[in-house]
């Protein structure tokens, strides 16, 4: 097992990291050549969240008073899952010290321990790197490790962005009202995502807490779309640093094809750059079987980062 270089310690996550752990992502992302898009809301709403367990499955590395490094395994929903996500980050400044070696070791260690009382086997631990980050690429194949899907971040700068298209008739489109809108949206986007392959299982409370607890949450920059009072197609949207965010775009089974994901990621565009914004970008699997990367392609949208997926066995 990998040890932690003298002067460095190790202890849980707090709430009150947050800002720290964001700036830290934020080095780690400079460090490869990408802008920051990790907001201190967006670790805070991650810590206090109770399907992550701050006390075994969170570590925070400190050098003296300096966060510089960082790790988390989200487990909560075991029953449910595909796979084990860990994520490990590491300041610039302290790559060669153990940091990412021993977060690695803690994320097996306590995932390990989390499936040990699982029947169903085999049992998967997946990690995320940025593509171009060759050091953790070569580490994690060491580790046995391998690679098994891409994804892509991608932007479109709104400067050049023309009005929306009009709305079909029969359809409605208006901004997310959170008090009447926010169980149906939820059903709504677990039932597009609840097949893709790298779908984790949140429950309503996670969901709801991500419209009514966050400052930084606009509900009208979510369009929802609506066929005889019922929601047919949104986008759920956010905002990152700097730039505006489609979290999550789902179109109704029986209403697909019909270019209501293009309609609403119009108007996305349209309401960001009505607020000021200038650029929006998504996340998106490279192998999305619905074509979501070639729909973002023709609305103008175009791929700005890559990061990979690995995974091993760590329980048969």
């Amino acid at each position: 097992m990998d040890a932690l270089a003298p002067g460095l310690a190790m202890r849980p996550a707090r709430v009150a990291d947050s800002g720290a752990i964001a700036e830290l992502m934020g080095a780690h992302d400079g460090a490869h050549g990408y802008e920051p898009w990790i907001t201190e809301a967006d670790v805070s709403e991650d810590l206090r969240d109770p399907d992550l367990y701050l006390d075994t499955d969170t570590w925070v590395v400190e050098d003296g008073d300096r966060l510089v490094g960082y790790g988390e395994l989200w487990n909560a929903l075991l029953e449910e899952a595909r796979a084990l996500e860990a994520w490990c980050w590491t300041a610039p400044t302290h790559l060669d010290r153990g940091i990412v070696s021993t977060l690695l070791d803690r994320t097996e260690e306590a995932a390990t321990l989390a499936a040990g009382s699982l029947a169903r086997r085999p049992l998967l631990l997946r990690n995320f790197i940025w593509a171009n980050d060759d050091a953790a690429r070569a580490l994690l194949e060491a580790r046995g490790y391998g690679l098994v899907r891409h994804f892509f971040h991608m932007a479109i700068e709104l400067a050049g962005v023309g009005d929306p298209p009009p709305v079909p008739e029969g359809l409605e489109l208006r901004s997310l009202d959170p008090d009447r809108d926010v169980h149906a949206l939820f059903d709504l986007i677990v039932a597009a995502f609840q097949d893709s392959w790298n779908w984790s299982a949140m429950t309503f409370e996670t969901f709801r807490r991500r419209i009514a607890e966050r400052d930084d949450f606009d509900p009208s920059l979510s369009p929802l779309l609506f066929s005889n009072d019922e929601l047919v197609g949104a986008s759920f949207n956010g905002t990152k640093i700097g730039q505006g965010w489609a979290d999550d775009l789902a179109v109704r089974a029986d209403m697909r094809g019909r270019g209501i994901g293009e309609l609403l990621l119009r108007h996305t565009f349209a309401r960001f750059k009505d607020k000021g914004w200038t650029k929006v970008s998504l996340g998106v699997d490279s192998g999305n079987p619905t074509g979501a990367v070639r729909l973002y392609e023709r609305v103008g949208m175009h791929v700005t980062r890559q990061f990979d997926a690995y995974e091993k066995v760590i329980a048969t």
